[in-house]
């Protein structure tokens, strides 16, 4: 049962416990489970029941005495179950944490009793709690590793596509004379009704909209084709789909705008910040080199990660992903609590899904944290700077969230923390030995990722269906194989030589619980 973390009885004086004589010993259950057995003092238990006995009898209403007035022994015996569960209170309150802190473990989960003593007085009261642990991990096999992964360059063709979407960014409406072209823009007053009716099934006045069927209705598309601005039209015909009923339309085109390109010239290079074309060309190849460079090491990152994780065992405390899950999906709840009740099934059946991902995201985080720590890594305050313009740069909407929230100490280590991981995951790739499984321009590695995320789809549906559940989507966890920030538009990683084996699950109660 989890132990006590209010205090239910302020106004008491908590008896302060002999740290000298307290006794303390711990057993490794597992990797991540560790058992601590304690022994209270007898005098701390005498203490204990001292003070409670002593607050009870101040508030306590007993015939025949004034308030505080009550012997203790009599205030004992009414209230005899009252105060032995304030003084077991007390004492698990103020002893346990001390014993765990003595502990040289990474203390997960609450602490929870497993086995205690009689609680008598003039007696030690003996203990034992368990609670989960950060696993120690002494990782191997990365050094020297041989690893394969994918390598991204930018080409000409990738330039010159970058060129193109920065064009056709720079594209604006402007207005023009003569007859609408399919996808113009146009601005329209129409009325469609049956020829054998008065009721009108379409009409708009002044309507600004796209020059399609979509947009104005099969029937006013048609019958404004090949017309001039402010040419007045009224005709009837049937639909190629329903011959045999006849339209009558009414319709006007007031104007007409079309979306023009600028042309790929110098004037475009200095719109985009550039002296001339050629220096444009010159700086976005410079910069999606950098994107490629960052997209390969990534690559990297990942197969070395993946190879990290198939060659160790990286257990993860169960309480620690149910924590990660339940907080996921509460902020899903949140999300789509408009939603109503009909999502609970749907929580109830991706909680597993959940709970899998989140696994694999923690047994990265945790290898990576053994790496920190079995390297000795530090990160001086310029690294932590440029790992924080590193998230912002990927990504730009959140800068001046992330810049607002580093005024705060938890976020400063939080910095400090994630600047370490990413020097981690820099030194997996430092310490491999790479060769290139296949070389890929941007364009291309765009493409792969697409049939990958279209595969990744269609198994993912074709599980739902089996399962009979909804498809699951990727989760982002604490330490993804992408962090949260580490964009750079790719959804998937491509498959490595190496791949992460399952955690082994070696967490086991060796005793039965019971309440204290």
């Amino acid at each position: 049962v989890p132990l006590p973390t209010s205090n239910n009885d302020p106004k008491g004086a908590q008896p302060a416990p002999s740290e000298d004589q307290m006794q303390v010993d711990h057993e490794l259950l597992s990797a991540t489970r560790c058992r601590v057995h304690l022994t209270v003092p007898a005098a701390d238990v005498d203490a204990a029941f001292h003070t409670v006995i002593a607050n009870f009898a101040q508030r306590a209403q007993i015939k025949g005495f004034r308030p505080g007035k009550a012997p203790p022994q009599l205030v004992e015996r009414m209230f005899l179950q009252d105060i032995r569960g304030r003084v077991l209170d007390q004492l698990l309150r103020t002893h346990v944490p001390k014993a765990v802190a003595q502990v040289e473990v990474r203390q997960i989960s609450a602490p929870e009793v497993d086995r205690m003593s009689d609680l008598r007085k003039a007696e030690a009261l003996q203990v034992s709690v368990q609670f989960e642990i950060q696993p120690k991990l002494a990782l191997s096999g990365y050094r020297g590793a041989a690893l394969s992964a994918m390598a991204v360059t930018a080409g000409e063709a990738d330039v010159e596509a970058e060129l193109e979407r920065l064009r056709q960014e720079r594209a604006e409406l402007v207005p023009v004379d003569g007859v609408a072209q399919e996808g113009d823009t146009v601005e329209v007053s129409y009325s469609v009704r049956p020829v054998d009716s008065d009721e009108v099934q379409e009409e708009a006045s002044q309507k600004s909209t796209s020059f399609d069927a979509n947009g104005l209705g099969e029937a006013a598309f048609l019958a404004l084709q090949e017309k001039q601005i402010g040419e007045e039209v009224d005709t009837t015909f049937a639909l190629p789909g329903a011959p045999d009923q006849m339209l009558h339309v009414k319709a006007t085109l007031h104007g007409i705008s079309r979306r023009e390109v600028p042309a790929l010239d110098d004037e475009l290079a200095v719109d985009l910040g550039h002296a001339d074309l050629a220096t444009a060309r010159a700086n976005i190849g410079d910069q999606l080199g950098k994107r490629a460079m960052a997209v390969t090491n990534e690559l990297r990152e990942a197969a070395a990660i993946a190879h990290l994780l198939a060659n160790n065992d990286v257990p993860v405390p169960a309480s620690l992903v149910a924590r990660e899950v339940e907080g996921q999906i509460e902020a899903l709840r949140r999300q789509f609590g408009q939603m109503g009740a009909g999502m609970d099934q749907f929580f109830q059946s991706y909680r597993g899904v959940l709970a899998q991902e989140t696994r694999r995201s923690l047994q990265k985080s945790l290898a990576l944290q053994a790496i920190v720590e079995g390297e000795a890594i530090q990160v001086d305050a310029e690294t932590v700077a440029a790992s924080i313009e590193g998230r912002i740069e990927r990504n730009p909407k959140h800068a001046r969230e992330i810049r607002r929230n580093m005024g705060t100490p938890e976020s400063q280590r939080e910095a400090l923390h994630i600047a370490k991981l990413e020097a981690a995951r820099a030194l997996l790739v430092q310490v491999a030995e790479w060769t290139t499984s296949e070389t890929l321009t941007l364009a291309g590695y765009e493409a792969w990722q697409r049939s990958q995320r279209e595969r990744a789809d269609a198994d993912a549906d074709d599980a739902a269906q089996t399962a009979d559940a909804p498809a699951a989507a990727h989760v982002h966890g604490p330490d993804c194989d992408h962090d949260h920030d580490h964009d750079h538009g790719h959804e998937s990683k491509p498959a490595t030589k190496a791949k992460a084996a399952p955690a082994k699950e070696t967490a086991k109660e060796t005793t039965k619980k019971k309440p204290a």
